[in-house]
């Protein structure tokens, strides 16, 4: 079985690549009303379930 060679690139710029809590927050700001509609319905089940 040949080695495989991990042909990766490392990134070129002056900064640091985005840590996962940026980009964690990207994404939700990106998404905010699939998110916002997906609390809705939790709460609401959940509000359900307990009363």
């Amino acid at each position: 079985m040949p080695t495989q060679i991990d042909r990766t690139v490392p990134p070129t710029g002056g900064s640091p690549e985005r840590g996962v809590t940026a980009t964690t927050f990207a994404v939700l700001r990106r998404h905010r009303g699939a998110v916002a509609g997906a609390t809705v319905r939790v709460v609401t089940l959940c509000g359900l379930v307990a009363s």
